[in-house]
C-alpha cells in the first residue's frame, strides 16, 4: 500500500533537506552575527574602559603634581604669605580658575587674604576682591565662616547668582566677583595640630566644569598641606622672636658715652633663625673714671650658649665691682665657668680696663684665649 503523504518521494525529501539546511545556515549566521555584535560591544567597552583608566590616570597625575608643586614651594619658605601664594598659585594653575586663602588671627577672625588667578594679569583683581571685605565669623551666608565654624570642607557645585550676591559685600567686592565669575566653589579648612588656621577657597566660573567630589578631595589634601606649612611659619616666627628677645637681653641695649673716647659696636650674629649665637660684648663703668670693655665668644649655639653668655656677662660685671685688674676679672670668670658647668663648654674673652685722662686714655688688656684687640 502507499501512504497519502509524499515522504517517500525523493524530490520532496530533497527539498525538505535543503530547507532544513537553509534554516540551519540562517541560524548559524544569526548566531555568528550576534557573537560578532557582542564581540564588537565588548571591544567598545574595553576601549571605553581603557580611555577611562587613562583619563583617571592622567587626572591622578595632575592632582599629584598639584600637591608636589605646592609642597615644594611651601616648604621652601618660612614666610606665611609666600606659603599661601604657593598654595593658591598651584591650585589656580591646574585645578580652578582662581583661588583665595584666608588666614585667621588668634581670636579666630580673618586677618588677611592671598589670591591667585589662572591668568596672572588678574592676580590683583582676586586679592582686591578678597580683601575688600574680609569674611566675618558670624556671617550666615559666608562659606568661609561656615568652614571656620565646622572645620569641614564645603562644596557648592553650582552657585546661583542670588547666592553669590549674598556671599559678597555690596560695592567693590560684588562688582569684582561679577567680573571674575563665581559659578562653582570649594572651601577647605587650613588646619594643623587640632586648630583651624584659615580657609582655602577654589573657584570656577562658566564655562569651566563644576567641581565634583574628586575636586573636593584634592582641595582637602592641598589645604591640609598648606595648613601645616602656615602653622610651621607661625611657630618659626614665634621662636625667632623668642631667640631675638633673648639675644638682645644678653647684650647691652646701648653703649655708654665716655668723655674723650668714641665707642661703637656692630653685632652681626652668624647663627641664623632661632639659634642664639655665642658672641657677646659689653662696656660699663666699674668705678669713677674706670671703665671695662669686654668681648667674648662662647662655644656652641642655642639655649646652652645663651646660658653661658649670661653667666659670663654678669660674672664680669660683678667681678669688676671689686677687682681692678682685667686679669683678675677673667680669673673670677674662669672659676665661675668651672664651678657652674659640668661639661666641656668654655668661652674666650678679652677684657680691657680704660682710664681716660683728658684727651688720652690708658688701656690695660687681658685676654683669655681670645685674639688680641687691634690698634688701628
Amino acid at each position: 500500500m502507499q501512504r497519502d503523504d509524499d515522504t517517500t518521494d525523493p524530490a520532496v525529501s530533497l527539498e525538505r533537506r535543503m530547507l532544513d539546511a537553509e534554516r540551519r545556515a540562517r541560524e548559524i549566521a544569526e548566531i555568528a552575527r550576534a557573537e560578532a555584535e557582542a564581540a564588537r560591544e565588548e571591544a567598545e567597552r574595553a576601549r571605553e574602559e581603557a580611555e577611562r583608566a587613562h583619563r583617571l590616570e592622567t587626572q591622578a597625575r595632575e592632582r599629584l603634581q598639584v600637591l608636589v608643586d605646592a609642597g615644594v614651594a611651601m616648604t621652601a619658605s618660612r614666610e606665611m604669605r609666600s606659603v599661601l601664594a604657593a598654595a593658591t598659585g598651584a591650585a589656580a594653575r591646574r585645578v580652578c580658575d582662581y583661588s583665595v586663602a584666608f588666614v585667621v588671627d588668634r581670636e579666630g577672625r580673618v586677618e588677611a587674604a592671598v589670591g591667585a588667578h589662572r591668568d596672572p594679569a588678574r592676580f590683583g583683581m582676586v586679592e582686591r576682591m578678597a580683601n575688600a571685605h574680609l569674611p566675618e565669623p558670624e556671617d550666615p551666608d559666608s562659606i568661609v565662616a561656615e568652614v571656620l565654624k565646622t572645620g569641614e570642607a564645603a562644596l557648592i557645585p553650582n552657585l546661583s547668582v542670588e547666592q553669590m550676591e549674598r556671599m559678597m559685600a555690596p560695592g567693590e567686592q560684588l562688582e569684582l566677583a561679577r567680573s571674575l565669575g563665581l559659578a562653582s566653589v570649594i572651601a577647605a579648612p587650613l588646619a594643623a595640630r587640632g586648630r583651624t588656621l584659615g580657609v582655602l577657597m577654589l573657584v570656577r566660573d562658566d564655562p569651566s566644569t563644576p567641581f565634583g567630589e574628586e575636586d573636593l578631595s584634592l582641595a582637602g589634601m592641598l589645604a591640609a598641606r598648606a595648613g601645616l606649612a602656615v602653622d610651621n611659619t607661625r611657630l618659626y616666627a614665634e621662636r625667632e622672636y623668642v631667640a631675638e628677645t633673648l639675644r638682645r637681653s644678653l647684650l647691652p641695649p646701648e653703649l655708654p658715652g665716655i668723655e674723650g673716647l668714641e665707642i661703637a659696636a656692630r653685632y652681626l650674629p652668624a647663627a641664623e633663625g632661632t639659634q642664639v649665637g655665642g658672641d657677646f660684648y659689653d662696656v660699663f663703668e666699674a668705678a669713677p673714671e674706670r671703665w671695662i670693655a669686654v668681648i667674648g665668644d662662647v662655644v656652641g649655639k642655642g639655649a646652652e650658649a645663651a646660658a653661658m653668655m649670661g653667666l659670663a656677662r654678669y660674672t664680669i660685671r660683678t667681678a669688676a665691682m671689686s677687682e681692678g685688674r682685667p686679669s683678675a676679672i677673667l680669673e673670677t670668670l674662669n672659676q665661675a665657668v668651672l664651678e657652674q658647668t659640668d661639661d666641656e663648654r668654655f668661652c674666650t674673652a678679652c677684657c680691657v680696663r680704660l682710664r681716660p685722662f683728658g684727651s688720652e686714655a690708658r688701656a690695660t688688656v687681658s685676654t683669655g684665649g681670645h685674639p688680641l684687640p687691634l690698634v688701628l
